[in-house]
């Protein structure tokens, strides 16, 4: 199997699962993921009112939008995101980029408390 196949086999069983989630969620009030946790708050009663269809419906529907958005966005941002990879010229720096980022500090001047010591 080629490369390209087997990515699209797994991204379809990744998302199989996570929509699995969502059935159990909806039909027994058990999320199968952390991430189902809120379709029980609205799927569930739905289904003791017997719109369980319609609460599977929105869950398939929502999963899939969400999934095409996030297929168009890796599809069209994979260019920029090339051009930073080839400016940085390492992939080393460029996974540290985002750490050394968050650890940047400005040196404050040490400040005496101006509370008496409790000793």
């Amino acid at each position: 199997m080629d490369p390209t196949s087997a990515i699209v086999m797994l991204s379809c069983i990744y998302w199989g699962a996570l929509f699995g989630g969502a059935i159990t969620s909806i039909l027994f009030n058990i999320p199968g993921e952390a991430w189902s946790v809120a379709t029980t708050f609205d799927g569930y009663p739905m289904a003791q009112q017997g719109k369980a269809a319609e609460a599977l419906t929105a869950a398939f529907t929502s999963s899939f939008i969400g999934s095409l958005v996030a297929v168009l966005l890796i599809t069209f941002l994979r260019t920029p995101h090339r051009e930073l990879r080839i400016a940085v010229r390492s992939a080393g720096i460029l996974c540290r980029l985002p750490i050394d980022l968050l650890l940047v500090r400005r040196p404050r001047a040490r400040r005496k408390s101006k509370r008496p010591s409790s000793r």
